[in-house]
């Protein structure tokens, strides 16, 4: 029989099956217990009959015995005659059988008409029993002819209906293809499936194409099918042609081609197959959309374990039901090794290899858009660096490039792409399924890509699961990532630009409804401006401050009053949040900006209008020491008086902001007498101790000691300081600042030079925890230190110490430390290093280096250990999540692979990855700020295992450029932790290397080089039974040959495996 001839034999029995199924069901629903009686004789007859037939018509259908034998027409026969019959008793079935609902008289009505169908009723069971009989004896004689001829299995040639050529340009991934290969390995009689799901453009249906064209090399039995399921047209396009090429369907019928393909892959395809399911993204086209047969397309996928699938999608939420209970597979950004790879295959051979990696990482290894990038050059004739160059001169380049049309590989047709408009399908679908989500993504537009709170994109009134429900769409289609608790949201950079453009592409355009939107949700939630921040002020204010620099770069076309307001909102409170972190100037700028928009918009006796007024003139009294200063805030006083009263806080608060003021006048005793009138009314209306009265007696300590009232003025200091200290706690702002103030009025008194020593001593140390090395404070702190050293104790041991001191607040940096070669060292990580009576000099061992954990070990250990002359190397794990530090929950989900090997509370981190990236240069910071000589970045090697993330050699030299070049910010060395297979890449790079076990594994001929160029390698080995190390391994550690050959030089230590205080040296 011809193919098209067999198809309606095909067709009639799908058909048949169906509806004999639909008959059977509601014969079997009936004869329950409850129905039994009611059921007439004539239909319990057929209940047996009808499974029977429908059970061989599936065994010849599955079997394909029909192709071979000379009496299809028969078999079309009895197939027409038992679907006849069975629509027959379909619609007799209609009028008779009774209902579960029916009444006992509609039942009783039902049962006297059922009598005249029961012949009807035989009739339609003897003519089955007949076709039961053909049907058996054509499986007999069938079986027995293939038996006696040996007949051989049926075997053609397989499929190969993939639409597209293999890609030239397609590298590495390889991580990713073990997963897929992981995935489509599965228990017997289980459908081998997949789904791989991320961001438009991420090379999903590349990774799916590349991996047909391994599966046919691999195994040419393998039939290979590619389906495009973009639209529900694409389709049902996709499987009349696929249904025609394999001979099911002539090319002009189209009717039941679902149906015959799905039943042909599920029990006549001889062998193996495999379909691709491209570009699943609509879940409600693909799973609810209705095609023109009535069957949504889901129902259409195949299933037996015979066939594999692999769908592709930029949805999660769809790769998850797709692929279920099979976990799908995330493809993320390239790494740094195949990002290189495609450029090299895309640019010109003689492109410095710096500029690559400069290029990827402003197209945040994204295949669509290197690709896009590398046809724009090569059409433009440009090389990377004028490309650069174009795409950083602003935002609009950066979109017109973005959009920039080219022929993609692997693409429907000869369609043009872009980024831009690849990501614009993803947002118009998001739009028609959740516009709240698309809200979310509009205003992420406008902030900082990473780090963004839940706080500014959640409405005040905005139900939760609504907010949640929004995210997840984001988060679905790639565009959005979060941390743990859903607290802090990322996104891509190129993401929020074509959404920029997506906006400015609206009619009208949207764009600064959406910036505004932004604008004022960062001015609503930075904290208020303050004379007492405290913790939670500077938190807030550095985790808002990103947003707020890059939401006031906004140029808005026609700023509305309401725009402006909130930007001068905005200038105030980030302004204040500036001084405190020592930018006067530009805080003081801020200032100015803020007061000019209030006082243009609202006048001048708005109570807005007054705080900018004060801000900017008590910044120019208190750093400038402006007379400008002067007539701006003597006018606040008098509006203040006459609007607020005058006892009220903040007419108290300008009048003692005038009374400083003055002080730049020279009449020294008019800025005393208002001082001391603001001190009084503010002890009245607020009490001695309170926050604001301690401001304005600050202020007239001053001024008393400015004119020379030394007494006065530091008994008055001393009680401000005490009780701020007592009140606030030792590191608080004002606290240092009254700390700070003593000394230098203690200072004055020759008599007292040595306590003002101590307070300084105590100044500086806790204005470099709270403040940090460089800032102004600091500074200021060590150079009045060291002026005061050399008054105090004129000799030539302080004067070298002042000396030391006076370069270290001009400067505020160290030298870089570099370790010597063969240096003694102790490394301890599980516990902390207790400091022993009389200082880190008493350590035992007392060897020049201690490696101690950052987090763990305090400040003041650090400290114990510099004044006893030693170093300090701080210990962080720079390629691992580690779920007991405290900033866990700032990791992306998406960044985390694998856990490490022996050691389950520990995952690989996408060291790829710009948020972790940050993370990493918040401890490296950290470090700074405790005072480290250098770091420790342990779990660099990951690329060396199985570590989830496909990472490699080239994504860790990358790295360690990176972690070395933060350390080097604040002048700290970086140690290389293992790696011993790039060793000639990162030695440039690095101070020292640490190293585990390389005696053990017979390695270490891996870290000489860093000997040869004159740095140190400290070397651990964890020998069996440690502590009691036989005298055997001991003499293999501690020797140069054999399995230490090359460990020449090395700084040994022979450790317990949990890192405790326990050493032992050779």
């Amino acid at each position: 029989m011809d193919p098209v001839s067999a198809i309606g034999l095909v067709a009639g029995i799908i058909q048949l099956v169906e509806l004999s199924t639909k008959v059977t069901k509601r014969l079997v629903d009936f004869s329950s217990a409850a129905l039994q009686d009611d059921m007439p004789q004539a239909f319990k007859q057929i209940k047996t009959a009808l499974p029977l037939i429908v059970a061989d018509l599936q065994r010849i259908q599955a079997d394909g015995s029909y192709a071979a034998t000379q009496d299809q027409a028969a078999l079309h026969s009895v197939v027409q005659g038992c679907l006849s019959e069975t629509q027959e008793l379909d619609m007799i079935l209609e009028k008779a059988l009774p209902s579960a609902e029916d009444t006992s008289w509609e039942r009783r009505k039902k049962a006297l008409i059922s009598l005249k169908y029961d012949k009807k009723i035989d009739k339609i069971a003897t003519a089955m029993n007949s076709y039961i009989g053909i049907l058996t004896l054509h499986q007999v004689v069938d079986l027995s002819h293939n038996f006696k001829l040996g007949k051989p299995l049926s075997y053609r040639e397989s499929y190969w209906l993939v639409p597209y050529d293999k890609n030239p340009s397609f590298v590495g991934r390889d991580h990713i293809f073990k997963e897929i290969e992981s995935a489509l390995t599965v228990e017997e009689g289980v459908q081998p499936k997949t789904a791989l799901y991320g961001l438009g453009g991420i090379g999903k249906s590349q990774v799916a194409l590349e991996y047909c064209y391994r599966k046919r090399k691999k195994d040419p039995r393998c039939s290979i099918f590619w389906c495009n399921a973009a639209t529900v047209a694409r389709f049902e396009e996709s499987l009349n042609r696929m249904a025609s090429q394999c001979g099911l369907i002539s090319k002009e019928q189209v009717t039941d081609s679902f149906a015959v393909l799905k039943d042909w892959l599920e029990f006549r395809h001889q062998g193996p197959w495999l379909m691709v399911v491209d570009n699943v993204d609509d879940q409600n086209a693909f799973f609810s959309k209705q095609m023109r047969t009535g069957k949504v397309p889901s129902e259409c996928i195949p299933h037996c374990a015979r066939g594999s699938l692999i769908f592709t999608t930029r949805s999660s939420d769809v790769a998850f039901d797709a692929a279920s209970p099979a976990k799908p597979i995330m493809i993320q950004e390239m790494g740094v090794a195949d990002g290189l790879e495609l450029a090299k295959k895309r640019l010109p051979n003689d492109t410095p290899e710096e500029l690559l990696i400069e290029l990827l990482e402003v197209l945040e290894f994204i295949p669509l858009a290197i690709t896009q990038a590398s046809a724009f050059m090569a059409k433009r004739r440009k090389t990377v660096r004028p490309y650069l160059d174009l795409y950083r001169k602003s935002d609009v380049t950066k979109m017109r490039l973005l959009s920039y049309e080219f022929s993609d590989h692997a693409r429907p047709g000869s369609s043009m792409e872009s980024v831009a408009k690849t990501w614009m399908i993803s947002f118009e679908a998001i739009q028609e399924s959740n516009p709240r989500a698309a809200e979310l993504l509009c205003l992420m537009t406008f902030f900082q890509y990473q780090g963004v709170p839940a706080f500014l994109l959640q409405d005040e009134e905005e139900d939760e699961f609504d907010f949640q429900d929004a995210v997840a769409a984001l988060k679905a289609f790639s565009f959005v990532d979060s941390n743990e608790e859903d607290t802090v949201f990322s996104t891509h950079r190129l993401v929020q630009l074509a959404t920029r453009c997506w906006l400015d592409q609206e009619v009208p355009p949207k764009t600064e409804r959406w910036a505004f939107a932004a604008l004022n949700s960062v001015a609503i939630h930075f904290p208020r401006p303050t004379s007492h921040p405290n913790a939670e002020y500077f938190t807030l204010g550095e985790s808002l401050f990103p947003h707020a620099e890059l939401i006031l770069q906004q140029q808005f076309k026609m700023p509305a009053k309401e725009v402006e307001l909130a930007r001068a909102r905005l200038l105030n409170a980030s302004g204040r949040y500036l001084h405190w972190k020592g930018s006067y100037d530009e805080a003081r700028s801020r200032f100015q900006e803020s007061m000019q928009i209030n006082m243009r918009l609202l006048g001048e006796r708005h109570i807005d209008t007054m705080t900018s007024t004060g801000l900017y003139g008590w910044s120019l009294a208190i750093i400038g020491h402006n007379p400008e200063a002067v007539p701006m805030l003597e006018r606040l006083v008098q509006i203040r008086t006459e609007v607020l009263g005058k006892d009220d806080p903040q007419t108290i608060d300008a009048l003692s902001d005038f009374a400083h003021a003055i002080v730049a006048t020279g009449d020294l005793q008019k800025s005393e007498a208002m001082q001391r009138e603001a001190v009084a009314r503010s002890e009245r209306i607020l009490g001695r101790q309170h926050g604001n009265t301690i401001d304005c007696m600050a202020f007239l300590a001053q001024v008393l000691h400015q004119q020379g009232k030394q007494a006065e003025a530091t008994t008055l200091q001393r009680e401000i300081f005490t009780v701020t200290l007592e009140v606030l706690g030792p590191r608080h702002i004002n606290v240092l600042m009254a700390e700070g103030n003593l000394a230098s009025m203690l200072s004055n008194d020759r008599e007292t030079y040595s306590e003002a020593y101590d307070i300084f001593k105590s100044n500086i140390q806790n204005k470099g925890e709270v403040y940090g090395l460089d800032h102004r404070e600091t500074s200021v702190a060590l150079l009045a230190t060291s002026f005061l050293l050399v008054l105090a104790v004129p000799s030539s041991a302080n004067a070298d110490t002042s000396k030391a001191l006076f370069s270290r607040g001009v400067t505020t940096r160290k030298e870089l430390w570099k370790p010597k070669v063969g240096t003694p060292w102790q490394i301890i990580l599980s516990q902390v290093l207790t400091i022993p009576k009389g200082g880190a000099k008493n350590l035992k061992p007392n060897v020049p280096i201690y490696d101690l954990d950052l987090f763990e070990n305090s400040k003041q250990t650090f400290d114990a250990l510099h004044k006893a002359g030693k170093y300090v190397i701080c210990y962080f794990s720079a390629g691992s999540w580690e779920n007991w530090r405290d900033d866990r929950n700032s990791f992306q989900k998406n960044d985390l692979g694998k856990t490490l090997s022996g050691w389950p509370d520990e995952k690989y981190v996408n060291i790829n990855s710009p948020s972790v990236r940050t993370i990493m240069a918040k401890r490296i910071k950290l470090a700074a700020d405790k005072g480290c000589d250098a770091i420790d970045p342990d779990n660099l090697d990951g690329y060396q295992a199985d570590n989830g993330l496909g990472l490699t050699e080239a994504d860790t030299i990358s790295y360690v450029k990176f972690l070395s070049k933060e350390a080097a910010k604040y002048r700290m060395t970086t140690g290389m932790k293992n790696g011993g297979s790039i060793t000639k890449q990162v030695l440039p790079y690095v101070g020292f290397c640490i190293n585990e076990s390389c005696i053990q594994y017979s390695e270490c001929d891996l870290y000489a080089p860093y000997i040869k160029a004159g740095k140190p390698v400290f070397n651990i080995e964890y020998p069996a039974g440690a502590p009691n190390v036989k005298a055997a391994d001991k003499r293999r550690i501690c020797s140069v040959t054999g399995a230490a050959k090359g460990s020449n030089g090395f700084s040994k230590v022979i450790k317990k495996m949990n890192l405790d205080t326990w050493v032992a040296y050779c």
